[in-house]
């Protein structure tokens, strides 16, 4: 043999092939960082032109809220107190100078100036909260004497405004008559 041999050859080789490997990690891990730091920034960048959207999205989310809590109100009163909302809803109805009476005695719980109603402690219970309340609470008369069908349907339209958004919630449902 020769005094050049296969050995100094092949691991001449192995340490030519583990130099590689090990300088190929530096470059990837730099440019997997750098691609990272990018992402970042424009995730950043892109977040903080949205900021302005992102609030009147969450006011907007805190008026349909506070407009559900007080359709909540609404529908618990009525299911409570289902005699008086009749009654004062009759008066109403008969003559057109009675609604004055119907605002004062049935939708007093819903008017956010009186201090003592459920929905004035709704109000101040929630921060920038500007205006709250029923709309219309109205019964649409769908029965009547001598026919078979005895429901009526009930209609009550809540509202809610946070800071200049305000929200709008409507619900209909049917109301089983029994009789008197």
């Amino acid at each position: 043999m020769s005094i050049f041999s296969i050995k100094p050859r092949t691991s001449y080789g192995q340490a030519m092939s583990l130099r590689h490997q090990c300088g190929f990690a530096l470059p990837m891990v730099l440019m997997l960082s750098t691609a990272l730091i990018v992402m970042l920034g424009t995730m950043l960048f892109n977040s903080q032109s949205q900021k302005p959207t992102h609030d009147i999205l969450f006011d907007q989310a805190r008026a349909s809220t506070i407009a559900r809590g007080v359709m909540q109100l609404a529908i618990y009163k009525f299911r409570m107190l289902p005699a008086e909302f009749f009654r004062t809803d009759e008066i109403a109805s008969d003559c057109p100078l009675n609604v004055p009476f119907f605002q004062s005695t049935w939708m007093a719980d819903f008017d956010s100036k009186i201090a003592t109603s459920p929905v004035t402690l709704l109000k101040n219970s929630f921060q920038g909260c500007q205006d709250l309340g029923v709309a219309t609470f109205t019964r649409i008369v769908m029965s009547s004497p001598g026919q078979e069908y005895t429901k009526d349907v009930l209609r009550i339209v809540t509202f809610a405004t946070v800071n200049q958004q305000t929200k709008t919630l409507e619900e209909t449902f049917e109301i089983k008559l029994t009789d008197r």
